[in-house]
Parts: structure tokens; C-alpha cells; sequence
């Protein structure tokens, strides 16, 4: 297919300069960008790179990408300098069960430098840049591994300004750099005129789409005792990450990112808990929110010192979410939703956490008033 030039958008350029300003003055910086499944990560993680290359004159750099996105993966293996690839001087790598550092593929000219690509930022360690796809894992609290990443630059990216991993960010002297959706339209166009433009970061058909979709956020009139629940156990999840933060117990790091995992469920649940337990297919993998927590309690028991009352503290929060959760708040969120819906457009759809979600809201939507009229299809995330 040959090589095909990319010609940058003014996207592309504001984000390069804010990236190296913030590194420039070794601050982390976090991006709230808007738009859905693009190549941004990756694309910060390879200009990294090149930056480093550019400032030390060698090739034997790092860069470290956290994503759950595969796509993002193979994406770097199209990325070139001129007409020399950069995968073949620069290759990709992965963390093996045992944190080494593996390389994928065969490249050419290997000098020793990295990309490294990982799903799990509690694994991470070593230097480069640290780019961090908030959109798209787990990362919990920012806060220790800020402190921990003073020397290198880090960028963290999320499409919402309600991440509260802004406040880490800006608690440790950082900067948040936001784009709304009018702007991106803006940005879209190519930084030099007369070039055409490539999917870098983003693409400008993409850019454009973000730039002319509605955002609505619903939250109730104030805080509920489940907003309570959720703040207390995110809080007590920042301590257990933060004492058990570099523990080479390898069943302990799974845990916490099983804990993480639940807080999400419980967070992105619109339905009451039992409602969601009643429509998860059991299996050995089977995360029932009934069970987090006596599973935490578990952990504790099994524990010692400031982690076994980290855990005890977050097995609290959970038993305080799955109570306040049973009053189901945001389902009344739904319910105005899909009635504005059907009398303006007649259909609509839901995205939720995952099957059992869509089943379990499925079934309470049917059981509603709203049943009978609303058409709203239902996917997983």
C-alpha cells in the first residue's frame, strides 16, 4: 500500500504543544477530550518517543501506553518517520505475569528503546513518558502514582470533566487542558492549508461528528446517599492502592483490580444490586455485587497491618453501596429519559456496563409504566 503522509489538523498541533509544554516544565497534564474510540493515547506515546529522540539524540527511549483498546496495539505499527517505520527502530512491547518487559515482533534495527503497552497501570514501573487512556480502564486514584512520577512526564486522558482524577491531577501541581465540542469542529480543519489530513490523533471526519453531538448530563438535585456511598468507597480504594502499591504479590494486585472492577459495576448500575445479581450467568470468573462484600472481608481476614484495615475499609464501602443502591436513584434518571424519548424521536438506546446490566435494566424497564410505549434498544459498553 506504500506510506501515506499525514497532514496534521490544528487538533493535532494544540495538543502536541500543550503535551510538551507540560513536559517541558515536568507537570502532568490531563486531556478531557470528547471523543469516542480514537487513537489519541498511542499517538501521545509515539510523539513521545520522537521527542525523546529529538532531546538525547539516541534511540534507546521509553514510552509506556496504559489501554485496554487493542486497536490502539496495531495502530503503532503503522506509524513512520519519513519512509522508515518506527516500530522497526522503536518496537512495542508488553508486561509478561512476571513484569519483564517483552518485545512483539521482530524489529529491524532494535537499540533498545520501548514502546510498552499494558491494561494494568498498577504494573507499571520504570522511566519514559507515562500516557494513561483514562476512557478506556481502570486507573482508580491518580494520587500515589502521581507522586511517584515526578520526574517523567505523564498525560492523562479522559472524555468527561467529572473524572476525579482531575482533582489528583491538579493536588499535584498539574494542569487539565479541556476541549469542548464546538472547539473540536474548529480544530478539525488541517493546520496547513492545501494538506490533506490522516487519522493521527483524530481523524477530522471524527473531529466533526464530536463537534456537532449533544452532550446531556442528568444527575439528581443533590447528592443521594448512593453519590455518598460511591465518593467513600472510591476514597478508601485510593488508600488500598496506595499501601499496596508495588507489592510483588501478584494475587493481591489482582485483587485490588477486582476491587476496582466492582466499584465500577456498582457505579455504572442503574438497577438495584439484586436486580443485577438475578441476571449474571454464574461461572468461576462471576462477579455478584451480593458477594464484594464478604469477598473483601475475605481479603482482610487474610491480611495484615495497614492493608488487612484497607481492605476492612473498602468491604465497608461496599456494604454502604449495595444499601443505598437498593433505592435505585438513577433509574428515575432512566425513566424521564426514555419518555422525553419516545414522545420526540420514539426510539432511543442505552449503553450499559455489560449483559447482565442490559438484562437486568431490560427487565425493570418492562416492568415500569414505560414498558408498553418505550422503544430503547439496550447494549453492553
Amino acid at each position: 500500500m506504500g506510506v501515506r503522509k499525514f497532514g496534521a489538523t490544528r487538533f493535532d498541533m494544540e495538543l502536541l504543544e500543550a503535551v510538551d509544554a507540560a513536559s517541558a516544565r515536568k507537570v502532568p497534564l490531563a486531556l478531557v477530550i470528547p471523543l469516542p474510540a480514537a487513537d489519541t493515547p498511542i499517538a501521545l506515546g509515539a510523539a513521545s518517543l520522537v521527542a525523546q529522540i529529538i532531546r538525547t539524540g539516541s534511540l534507546d527511549v521509553t514510552a509506556t501506553v496504559v489501554s485496554k483498546r487493542l486497536s490502539q496495539r496495531a495502530a503503532y505499527d503503522h506509524l513512520y518517520i519519513e519512509s522508515q517505520r518506527l516500530a522497526d527502530f522503536i518496537p512495542r512491547a508488553r508486561l509478561t505475569t512476571d513484569d519483564k518487559v517483552e518485545v512483539i515482533g521482530g524489529p529491524v534495527r532494535d537499540r533498545s528503546g520501548r514502546l510498552i503497552l499494558t491494561s494494568e497501570l498498577g504494573r507499571v514501573s520504570g522511566r519514559g513518558a507515562l500516557v494513561i487512556d483514562g476512557t478506556a480502564t481502570d486507573v482508580g486514584d491518580l494520587g500515589p502514582r502521581l507522586h511517584r512520577e515526578q520526574d517523567h512526564a505523564l498525560v492523562y486522558i479522559t472524555d468527561t470533566p467529572f473524572d476525579s482524577n482531575l482533582d489528583a491531577i491538579h493536588k499535584a501541581g498539574g494542569v487539565v487542558w479541556a476541549f469542548d465540542s464546538p472547539s473540536l469542529g474548529v480544530l478539525a480543519a488541517p493546520f496547513s492549508p492545501g494538506e490533506a489530513t490522516g487519522e493521527f490523533a483524530a481523524s477530522s471526519k471524527l473531529l466533526r461528528a464530536a463537534a456537532m453531538a449533544e452532550r446531556v448530563v442528568r444527575a439528581p438535585e443533590a447528592a443521594t446517599s448512593l453519590d455518598q456511598a460511591l465518593s467513600g468507597t472510591w476514597k478508601a480504594l485510593g488508600r488500598l492502592a496506595a499501601v499496596t502499591g508495588g507489592s510483588p504479590n501478584l494475587a493481591m494486585t489482582h485483587a485490588v483490580r477486582w476491587a476496582w472492577g466492582v466499584l465500577s459495576t456498582f457505579s455504572l448500575s442503574v438497577t438495584s444490586p439484586a436486580s443485577y445479581d438475578a441476571h449474571v450467568r454464574r461461572g468461576p470468573f462471576s462477579v455478584l455485587l451480593g458477594d464484594a462484600t464478604s469477598h473483601a472481608r475475605a481479603v482482610s481476614s487474610q491480611s495484615a497491618g495497614p492493608i488487612r484495615d484497607a481492605w476492612a475499609m473498602v468491604a465497608d464501602g461496599f456494604a454502604d453501596i449495595y444499601e443505598a443502591a437498593q433505592e435505585r436513584p438513577k433509574f428515575t434518571l432512566v425513566q424521564d429519559w426514555v419518555r422525553e424519548e419516545t414522545g420526540q424521536r420514539g426510539t432511543g438506546m442505552i449503553v450499559t456496563r455489560n449483559q447482565s446490566a442490559v438484562a437486568a435494566l431490560t427487565a425493570d424497564l418492562d416492568e415500569s409504566p414505560l414498558g408498553s410505549v418505550a422503544k430503547v434498544d439496550l447494549v453492553r459498553s
